[in-house]
């Protein structure tokens, strides 16, 4: 099955099997290096190990990468807190992730659900 993915200056590059997907990782890790302040490089590259690798693990540990360069992401830690929610199913790490969110925004929507679902599961598991 053939799929596109847009990676920032990487233009729209045609992904059809997994030597495809492994040049792309290669590429985006030599963009981080070059460009550790360009958050997008890490939210494409989590995409390919979440989608493509299913690598839950290597898609936090990007992620986790990228909170050092932006520590008050609401994007970076709302998709820490749905990589453990739905790919890793833990809830106890996902609404940390939903609460630091809520911490640097209390009106955010997309948190308050997230935790209220949490909070539901945990009431009628």
């Amino acid at each position: 099955m053939e799929s596109c993915l847009m990676t920032s200056d990487i233009d729209e590059t045609v992904v059809d099997d997994k030597d495809d997907v492994n040049k792309l990782i290669l590429k985006l890790k030599i963009k981080i290096e070059k460009e550790p302040h360009e958050i997008n490089h890490y939210l494409h590259l989590k995409s390919l190990y979440s989608a493509y690798i299913q690598d839950s693990k290597a898609a936090v540990d990007i992620l986790e990468q990228a909170l050092t360069h932006f520590p008050t992401s609401i994007l970076l830690l709302l998709e820490l807190a749905a990589v453990h929610e739905f790919e890793i199913e833990d809830i106890k790490v996902a609404k940390m992730y939903y609460e630091r969110v809520l911490a640097l925004d209390p009106a955010n929507e997309f948190a308050l659900k997230g935790l209220d679902i949490l909070n539901d599961k945990n009431i009628h598991p």
